[in-house]
């Protein structure tokens, strides 16, 4: 795991202000075994196990496994999403969710999506072009 830590560098003497809270951020890479680390499991829609909610209490992390230049994590991460939001990946992880719901609309989704749009609020009181089912 990376996670983005405030590391604060030589001639930082304080926290950063709100003016300038990313200044001091820097990446690491944590074992996910060391002491203090505590690992969640959490349960999507369809009841299933696909990401963690990772805790860290106290977790000494070398200074050898700092990645990039110290205070500079901020830019790597925000470089990072752009990859991360943009991939295959993207459409696999609403994927899973997508199969649920087919799975439970059965062979005949038409009555579902109908009381789905009215309770849903997809009729609008605008008018205008409205969403009709069927």
């Amino acid at each position: 795991m990376m996670p983005l830590e405030f590391s604060s560098p030589a001639g930082f003497s304080t926290a950063p202000t709100e003016a300038d809270r990313h200044r001091g951020l820097s990446q690491l890479i944590l074992d996910l075994k060391s002491p203090g680390v505590t690992i969640r499991p959490i349960i999507n829609l369809a009841g299933e196990h696909d990401f963690n909610e990772i805790v860290l209490d106290r977790v000494f992390v070398q200074a050898g496994r700092l990645v990039g230049k110290e205070g500079d994590g901020w830019r790597q991460v925000t470089s990072e999403l752009a990859f991360e939001r943009s991939g295959l990946e993207r459409f696999i992880s609403s994927f899973q969710l997508l199969v649920e719901l087919m799975r439970r609309a059965g062979p005949d989704p038409e009555p579902q999506i109908s009381s789905f749009a009215v309770a849903g609020g997809l009729r609008s009181e605008r008018p205008g072009p409205q969403f009709r089912p069927g």
